[in-house]
Order: structure tokens, then C-alpha cells, then sequence
């Protein structure tokens, strides 16, 4: 059974869902960097807030994004067979 353009459509809406889920995530990450950059300019090395920051940095974790941008390409490929006004 071939799936409806509605169908596709509802795959693309979960996926943006999920690729918004992690952009937010990636935003996070980037405001604890930019927190400990600017507590290291403020000379605050030494408090916990900066400490714990400074490990997070120095354990890394990705936001790999991959898969969700393979699943796009397939989901674009099935939506340009259909007619768009």
C-alpha cells in the first residue's frame, strides 16, 4: 500500500519536531560555553559553577543530527512526486 502525501507530510512534521528538539539542545550547549567564557574573563576560575562547566567542556557530547537529515532526504524525495500548487 503506498503512502498518501498526508502521510508524508506527518513524517516531515515529527521530524522537524525532533530536529527543533535538538537544535535546542545544541543552543544550550552553546550558552554554557558562552557562560564559562565569560566567567573565565571575569577572572572566576576558581567557583563551582565554572568548574562544572569547564568539565563539560572538556567532556564533550555530540548532537549528532545524521540520521535526521538522511530520513529529510528520503521524505523530500517522496513529497516532490506529488503535485504542488
Amino acid at each position: 500500500m503506498s503512502k498518501r502525501k498526508q502521510d508524508y507530510i506527518n513524517q516531515l512534521v515529527k521530524l522537524a519536531f525532533r530536529l527543533d528538539d535538538k537544535a535546542t539542545e545544541t543552543r544550550a550547549k552553546t550558552a554554557r560555553y558562552q557562560r564559562a567564557a565569560q566567567l573565565a574573563r571575569e577572572g572566576k576560575q576558581d567557583t563551582e559553577e565554572f568548574k562544572k562547566l569547564k568539565w563539560e567542556i572538556d567532556h564533550p557530547t555530540v548532537v549528532d543530527s545524521s540520521n535526521e537529515y538522511a530520513e529529510l532526504e528520503v521524505i523530500v524525495k517522496h513529497l516532490r512526486k506529488f503535485k504542488w500548487d
